[in-house]
């Protein structure tokens, strides 16, 4: 079975080249491919049009605009997001406990990080169950 079949998994990535890789490799594992937007608008369009998002991976910077509006509207969805980033820089306190990937980054690393984090929101819900 694919790592990450059945999920719905939005990618909001600038660089059409990464973009196209990172859906080629996530469709191969089996997800859904929400996007890829290269922009806020876009992304901020289908955050708000998809009836189903399971996680999402973010470039911080796009295009110098910071893709933090769609982090927020991620987070009220209660959806589990990854960064994407060339930078070092610090992130807003408030994005802490979001993990973030160094790009470049290859397929199988990226897919196991979102494995984790999927898995992560599971034992979550399982133990607010319990």
């Amino acid at each position: 079975m694919n790592a990450l079949q059945g999920q719905h998994l939005l990618l909001v990535e600038d660089d059409w080249s990464l973009a196209a890789a990172l859906t080629e490799a996530l469709e191969r594992e089996g997800a859904e491919v929400i996007g890829p937007c290269a922009d806020l608008r876009a992304a901020l369009d289908r955050v708000g049009d998809a009836p189903r998002i399971d996680a999402a991976l973010l470039d911080i910077d796009l295009g110098g605009v910071m893709s933090f509006p769609v982090a927020d509207a991620l987070r009220a969805r209660d959806v589990p997001l990854l960064f994407l980033t060339v930078h070092d820089s610090a992130l807003p306190a408030t994005y802490d406990g979001v993990r973030r990937c160094r790009k470049p980054i290859g397929a199988l690393e990226l897919i196991e990080h979102l494995v984790a984090e999927l898995r992560h929101r599971i034992d979550d819900a399982a133990a607010t169950t319990h």
